[in-house]
């Protein structure tokens, strides 16, 4: 696109630019051509752990496929990060091990390759690199599903889906970084430094990450509730009914993500975050202390046993 001498106007991400409509087409163009990165099998495995009724040996089948995912979980269960005595040569019993959440997010690293590894420009990421905040959501909003879950036995939480959309929440990030990076690289650090990210993305260029992470999801068939968890991932209260719960564990896991473990940083989150969610979620008075614990341990024990 050519704006001439309007690109080269101080951009404002508090307040709408006059070339908002036009970046608005231009990224929903680029939303509809960007390359599938996730491979038939990854999709198909992500559909089918999410499934609470799916059969355990179609995951091993899909697994069985893939020859770089079946080193890669051989790899992982016999590391020193779990000290097992005994070696595991049968993808049955590591998978059985690992968990099923560990082998979507094994099957979506290796699909994407590189692409969610690295920082994204025009994104701070609080803690480490995109990928690692989006691992980190998942173990601490998995962990918040299940504090729910032993609380309200009648109205449980998938386990798995709620990893899987803590897994993909950001997702749309990518959309607009790679937009940015391509065609208007001047607006990254603009975009980098507002503080308020969904306005700012909404000014700059007429879309949030929050809408291309749902047309990605769709456009790509990803099982529902994944597009609409990666729409309100952000507001969950917007959601319809029965997604709410689902919903505002993923907002409350991404809010985890961005802190540590002292106990200041929990007061100061709990003081910000109103009580919306305790209507949808049942958690323990201690429910953020064990979710950040677990979601610190687990995270460096997966990093550990997926490093190279």
């Amino acid at each position: 696109m050519d704006y001439a001498d309007d690109k080269s106007r101080q951009e404002n991400p508090t307040i709408a630019s006059p070339l908002r409509d036009q970046r608005r087409i231009a990224v929903l163009k680029h939303l509809d051509a960007m390359e599938q990165f996730l491979s038939p099998q990854v999709l198909r495995l992500t559909e089918l752990v999410a499934d609470p009724d799916h059969d355990f040996q179609e995951v091993i089948d899909i697994v069985r496929t893939d020859a770089a995912l079946t080193i890669s979980i051989l790899r992982a269960v016999n590391s020193p990060a779990y000290g097992l005595v005994e070696t595991i040569t049968s993808i049955e019993r590591a998978v059985a091990y690992l968990g099923e959440s560990f082998v979507v997010n094994a099957a979506i690293q290796g699909s994407s390759g590189e692409r969610l590894q690295l920082e994204l420009p025009g994104y701070r990421n609080d803690i480490g690199t995109f990928w690692d905040h989006n691992l980190r959501t998942a173990i601490a909003s998995r962990e918040l599903a299940s504090l729910h879950n032993r609380k309200s036995p009648d109205n449980p939480l998938s386990l798995n889906m709620v990893y899987i959309c803590g897994l993909l929440h950001d997702l749309g990030k990518v959309v607009i970084s790679d937009y940015l990076q391509q065609c208007e690289p001047e607006l990254i650090p603009v975009l980098a430094e507002a503080e308020d990210c969904l306005a700012a993305e909404e000014n700059l260029i007429g879309v949030n990450h929050v809408m291309a992470g749902d047309f990605l999801a769709r456009n790509w068939k990803l099982p529902p509730p994944i597009p609409t968890i990666l729409r309100y991932h952000h507001s969950p209260h917007h959601a319809i009914d029965d997604r709410q719960p689902l919903a505002y564990a993923v907002w409350l896991g991404n809010k985890l993500a961005n802190r540590t473990c002292c106990d200041e940083d929990v007061e100061e989150l709990k003081a910000s975050l109103g009580h919306a969610y305790t209507y949808q979620l049942f958690l323990p008075a201690d429910a953020f202390d064990k979710a950040l614990w677990r979601m610190e341990q687990e995270y460096q024990r997966i990093s550990k046993s997926m490093a190279r």
